[in-house]
């Protein structure tokens, strides 16, 4: 089991909330966890509910999700998972950047638990990513999170942000390997 733990920056001027996100990302053989706590001003931030009925969706970026970019290490292709704190969510599969986009079928819907306390937004997910990788298989993880604000502002977070727009799909900020 391979457990590292991360901090989100916001890209430069972006969010207008003071917000700290961390987390955690663990990886069990084909399982992988990802964990995001959101601190601060969390009452300024959209959190969409809980629904009963959870699916897969496209654009959950245009709302707050979490987004996680999965590659083999010295190989152009890679999957980018999208989860809403509703529970919706999305893996898609590209052959390099930006090119090749398609929904990731070889896959089963993830776990998904989101809470909102006074002080704290949290979304912790499982995937199992069995259809798609070996148990120890090398990754490189890019961690993000879309925040939307209340006042409907949009803010960009990654583990580092090498470009001068906000840019998931840039391997540079891909710095967690497991």
């Amino acid at each position: 089991m391979s457990r590292r733990p991360f901090a989100l920056l916001p890209f430069p001027g972006e969010s207008r909330l003071p917000l700290r996100i961390g987390g955690s990302v663990t990886r069990q053989g084909r399982r992988l966890t990802l964990v995001y706590e959101l601190t601060g001003a969390v009452a300024g931030v959209e959190w969409p509910a809980a629904v009963t009925a959870p699916a897969r969706q496209d654009n959950l970026w245009q709302q707050t999700c979490s987004e996680c970019f999965l590659a083999r290490p010295e190989k152009a292709g890679y999957w980018e998972t999208n989860l809403s704190p509703a529970g919706h969510w999305q893996l898609y599969r590209f052959d390099d950047y930006r090119t090749g986009m398609r929904p990731e079928a070889a896959v089963a819907p993830p776990e998904i638990a989101a809470s909102r306390r006074d002080n704290a937004l949290s979304l912790a997910a499982t995937l199992d990513l069995g259809g798609v990788l070996a148990p120890h298989e090398p990754l490189l993880l890019g961690v993000t999170m879309v925040v939307r604000s209340i006042d409907g502002a949009t803010s960009h977070w990654a583990l580092a942000h090498p470009g001068e727009r906000p840019d998931f799909h840039q391997r540079a900020a891909w710095t967690i390997a497991l």
